[in-house]
């Protein structure tokens, strides 16, 4: 598995993107037929997708809302449908996922603030939507809003309205604005900053210092409360269980080890896996051994996260 041969121009590249990982979820296994879906619009910038399994009518299950991956840049309801169905019908659970405005047609924090409006939706409509607790799950850049909209609901002090966060191989830690007590343990950017299968270092840099989200943040800077790993495990007390997935081949592998330890010190429960010899995103392509590995982890990791709920 190489690097996906892509246009250079950027406009070009997200539609090439998006198309591919489209492409390759038709090869995937088939999930539940009897999931239904339904797209919302949240408010008039906002649409999700819900998704309720079979005989879900009268019950009240655990709702989870999902920020998609793709740099900020990429990415849409259609590109990780896939996985979204593989957690609606093996956990049992209703899944709303948020189809964000992206940048540059927008900017920070307008990503951060849709995924936001899609939780206050759930929140305010848990008994309509069938619905007995939110949670987030975010993929990637997705997995650094989700824990923004985590950090804006701790210092909003509604955190308590927030069941559990699921971060799945999240890029949310640049690696010049790592606390220096955790720098040790912050080494993937290092490590992994030549070619390596599907996304390199280089893209992921390209996302933090073409739209203006590289530090240094200094003082005051508005852009700690984006990425509150930069903040310290002090911007992390009282959030909820969370559960962790990393895979061994990503540039960002360690922004997960570095969440780990601050939410350790932070008294978090937290629960982390690191998939081993495997690239970022991989479950999105028709790898069978692999793929299977990666949704079984996935799914057992929201179940564990669920069983306070349950």
């Amino acid at each position: 598995m190489g690097q996906p041969n892509l246009p250079a121009d950027l406009e070009g590249r997200v539609k090439a993107f998006d198309a591919m990982l489209i492409a390759m979820s038709q090869q995937l296994p088939p999930t539940n037929p009897g999931i239904s879906t339904e797209d919302v619009a949240v408010n008039d910038n906002v649409t999700v997708r819900l998704y309720h399994p079979p005989g879900a009518d009268g019950k009240k299950l655990p709702l989870t809302v999902f920020a998609h991956g793709g740099g900020w840049i990429a990415g849409n309801l259609d590109t990780e449908d896939h996985i979204c169905r593989v957690v609606c019908g093996e956990v049992n659970c209703i899944v709303m996922s948020v189809a964000y405005r992206l940048v540059p047609a927008t900017s920070f924090p307008t990503p951060i603030d849709d995924v936001a409006a899609a939780f206050d939706y759930a929140h305010q409509n848990t008994s309509d939507l069938g619905a007995c607790g939110v949670y987030l799950w975010g993929g990637s850049a997705g997995g650094a809003l989700v824990l923004a909209v985590a950090y804006q609901l701790r210092r909003k002090n509604r955190i308590s309205d927030l069941a559990g966060l699921v971060l799945m191989a999240p890029m949310f830690l640049h690696p010049d604005a790592c606390p220096e007590k955790y720098k040790h343990l912050h080494r993937s950017w290092t490590e992994l900053s030549g070619p390596i299968p599907l996304v390199t270092a280089d893209d992921c840099m390209k996302s933090y210092h073409g739209f203006g989200l590289a530090p240094p943040y200094e003082g005051d800077d508005e852009r700690r409360n984006w990425f509150p790993l930069t903040i310290g495990p002090e911007a992390l007390k009282g959030m909820p269980r969370t559960y962790i997935i990393n895979c061994e081949i990503e540039c960002m592998r360690d922004d997960g080890t570095v969440a780990e330890a601050q939410m350790i010190d932070a008294g978090m429960d937290v629960k982390r896996v690191v998939l081993p010899g495997l690239p970022h995103y991989f479950w999105s392509f028709p790898l069978e051994k692999a793929g299977l590995r990666f949704r079984d982890t996935l799914v057992k990791g929201v179940k564990w996260m669920l069983e306070l709920q349950s």
